[in-house]
């Protein structure tokens, strides 16, 4: 499976809640090259709360539809859908262990 995929701010079906979390045609289309499975999407997030964290909630956040007001944006709130695992190695270890799942890390280089 494809370690990285194409995206735009119309097409982030998999964070508002009660959504099917399955792949659409939108983001396939994006992502012609890859062949998608049409599968439950895990979405695994940080649970410590942090800068990345809070990159990634004020993105959602200005993309539009209703995050803002629901969730809002910061280190430490309530995400809508996913499952959580604490820092960089935990949210790494739960995809690698979860077919179909999606997440955020940070890369230190080295």
């Amino acid at each position: 499976m494809a370690s990285s995929l194409t995206w735009d701010r119309d097409h982030l079906e998999i964070r508002k809640p009660g959504h099917t979390q399955s792949v659409t045609t939108a983001i396939a289309s994006l992502n012609r090259s890859t062949q998608l499975p049409s599968a439950h999407i895990t979405v695994v997030h940080g649970s410590d709360g942090g800068g990345t964290t809070w990159i990634w909630s004020r993105f959602f956040s200005e993309a539009g539809t209703d995050w803002k007001a629901r969730v809002g944006a910061g280190t430490s709130f309530v995400w809508p859908v996913g499952v959580a695992a604490e820092g960089n190695e935990g949210v790494a270890n739960l995809v690698q262990g979860t077919p179909n799942s999606i997440a955020y890390a940070t890369v230190m280089a080295q």
